[in-house]
């Protein structure tokens, strides 16, 4: 049902069928607006080494062993997180913790098969405290075609006050500089 010709974003109803996608779209001359490749740059987390230096340092399962980091950590899938159970399924005070909750990550059918990582917990400026202790942080999303900023937004839409919140030039310049890091590798990104 998709017009002939047309620019689709995947989101994340594409999971795990991207690449699939990618090909039913070319029987009408239409395409993602990332690649299959583009799009396993981000799902693989490869994009990390690209902004490392700007970003929460983090572990994979492959060398989490060598972490001597004590903790607290963010444990999460390579794309997705249990967010909304962050006392339970994401937010871990230490190590031991952290396996614990990857161990169940890695039954959940959606966050399993994408790989664990372990960030390393830094506290944002809070805003306020959601469901399960899930902080509301000052936090934006930005969205970007190559370099081209679209749009931004507070990230907290479920936030009771999100209205006053916003983001200095400081910050849109920051989004910018890492924009130019990722743009050589997606057309599409947040």
């Amino acid at each position: 049902e998709i017009p002939r010709e047309s620019s689709v974003i995947g989101r994340y109803s594409t999971l795990p069928y991207y690449k699939e996608l990618e090909e039913d779209l070319l029987y009408n001359d239409s395409g993602l607006i990332n690649s299959y490749r583009q799009h396993n740059w981000i799902a693989s987390f490869e994009y990390y080494h690209a902004v490392k230096p700007y970003t929460f340092e983090t572990w994979t399962d492959e060398n989490f062993f060598t972490c001597d980091y004590p903790g607290p950590f963010v444990v999460k899938g390579k794309t997705n997180s249990r967010k909304f159970q962050w006392d339970r399924l994401m937010f871990a005070k230490d190590k031991r913790t952290a396996l614990e909750i990857s161990a169940e990550l890695c039954n959940d059918g959606l966050i399993g098969p994408q790989g664990i990582i372990y960030r390393k917990y830094e506290p944002l400026k809070l805003v306020e405290i959601g469901l399960n202790g899930l902080p509301f942080s000052h936090e934006f999303r930005f969205f970007f075609f190559k370099e081209k900023r679209l749009a931004h937004g507070y990230y907290w839409s479920l936030a009771r006050n999100p209205e006053g919140i916003t983001i200095d030039r400081k910050g849109i310049s920051f989004a910018r500089r890492i924009a130019k890091l990722l743009a050589p590798h997606l057309t599409f990104f947040v």
